[in-house]
């Protein structure tokens, strides 16, 4: 939780608390971990955009990240594993 302190018009002082919040979480075998990043495999007119975390990610150029499963095609086509 995040308070933080504000000074009031009157003088008077007020104390707001907020949840934090969760960002998106990882969508592959369960894992909750934050997300860093979106598959970004073509898929039509758009990409995969799966979130997965840093363990589950696959950075194959700068902006260019895989999923689990479209990382393992990728490396497939290359003749690399995972």
């Amino acid at each position: 939780m995040i308070c933080e302190r504000l000074r009031l018009p009157d003088g008077s002082t007020a104390i707001v608390c907020r949840d934090r919040g969760r960002g998106p979480r990882c969508q592959w075998g369960g894992c909750k971990s934050p997300a860093v990043a979106e598959c970004d495999y073509p898929m039509g007119a758009g990409t995969c955009s799966a979130r997965v975390c840093r363990r589950h990610c696959l950075a194959v150029g700068p902006a260019d990240d895989r999923c689990p499963d479209h990382a393992r095609e990728l490396l497939e086509l290359v003749g690399g594993s995972l």
